[in-house]
């Protein structure tokens, strides 16, 4: 069944990258149930889309008074009637977060190649597309650390569509726990866990158990000695 809404007003906002944050939850503030961010380091462009109410006049106003506060501005239109199941499929592309891995959502596509890992993700209405800064981060962290993910154990706290989880399973981890507290999140997780084929590696679970306090220590302890071997080294020492 299609979910047809007939009157929103779609917000297209654009401004410096320090105040996306804020921006967007000034957004869901206004009534849009989420916000579509994109653009470089410097400038995104921010979408999202409010009720046509009684009250959208003030909205509009109150929206112009803070944009420009912060240094954006925006566009506005009236939206018709739309597949809002699909339509937001639209702007989630396939990422490449590193120089292996690709994160792609399950409708696009993705070359196959020799040493590439392609990361398939439905996300629903859970967090983690591989478009988020925090999230391409810590991509980026876990393939340059995969020689230490490798055989080990890994503890993915605030799951989300369980995309962290799923690439320490792919690069080789014994044994990944994902963790979150939304039920939402979790239906996503174990849906994408089964479709990257890693279920035998990954558990969801809405608390860790009481023998998970040291699921991550081999690899921060790993980290920690080799980040200090490498700063006493005399090639440290003489690159200042």
């Amino acid at each position: 069944m299609k979910c047809m809404i007939k009157k929103w007003f779609e917000i297209k906002a654009t401004g410096p990258a320090d105040k996306a944050e804020p921006v967007t939850a000034f957004l869901i503030e206004l009534g849009s149930a989420g916000v579509l961010e994109e653009g470089q380091d410097n400038k995104k462009r921010l979408t999202a889309y409010i009720p046509m109410d009684s009250s959208l006049d003030e909205k509009k106003k109150a929206l112009k008074n803070r944009l420009e506060a912060d240094g954006w501005a925006y566009s506005g239109c009236i939206f018709g009637d739309t597949d809002w199941l699909n339509k937001w499929k639209e702007g989630i592309k396939s990422i490449r977060v590193s120089r292996r891995i690709i994160i792609k959502p399950t409708w696009r596509k993705a070359a196959k190649r020799r040493g590439r890992i392609i990361i398939e993700i439905d996300p629903g209405m859970a967090f983690g597309t591989g478009s988020h800064a925090s999230t391409r981060m810590c991509l980026r962290a876990a393939d340059s650390l995969s020689h230490a993910i490798r055989g080990n154990s890994v503890l993915d706290v605030g799951t989300g569509s369980g995309i962290l989880a799923i690439t320490a399973a792919r690069l080789g981890a014994d044994r990944v726990l994902g963790i979150d507290t939304d039920p939402e999140a979790l239906k996503v997780a174990r849906k994408n866990i089964r479709l990257n084929n890693v279920n035998k590696k990954v558990s969801i679970s809405r608390r860790p158990g009481k023998d998970e306090a040291g699921l991550f220590y081999c690899l921060c302890q790993y980290n920690c000695r080799r980040a200090y071997k490498d700063s006493r080294s005399p090639e440290r020492k003489d690159n200042g």
